[in-house]
């Protein structure tokens, strides 16, 4: 719903780009409910820093995808998502619009509608 494909399912278009974005939901949840245990014990920042590159990695790939997504729609401009939408606002007021904004209410409402939903399910 917010930038019109679907990754679930039977009818998927891409099955490499729903795999990605399935690998980035689960990364993303999984990084979120963890805690750094160098945060409770600063010594270990000698040991090295794996966790802080993974995040930063998956933040990355997150990044890659949502400009994909919204480079899509930039393209497809006769879509009715929300994204399209607020490419329109975005003509309107680029400076309230930016692309960082629109990628993070894209990743929120993503996220967001994933996450609630797997917790349903179980």
């Amino acid at each position: 719903m917010v930038a019109g494909k679907r990754y679930y399912g039977d009818d998927v278009d891409n099955k490499e780009e729903a795999e990605r974005f399935k690998k980035l939901v689960h990364d993303i949840s999984m990084y979120s409910s963890a805690n750094n245990s160098r945060d409770y014990l600063p010594v270990l920042k000698l040991f090295g820093n794996k966790f802080e590159k993974e995040v930063m990695a998956t933040g990355k790939s997150m990044d890659e995808f949502l400009q994909r997504l919204l480079d899509d729609c930039r393209r497809d401009k006769d879509g009715n998502t929300m994204v399209t939408h607020l490419l329109s606002l975005q003509q309107q007021e680029p400076d309230y619009y930016s692309d960082i904004t629109i990628k993070g209410l894209m990743m929120a409402m993503m996220l967001a509608g994933t996450e609630t939903s797997a917790i349903t399910l179980e």
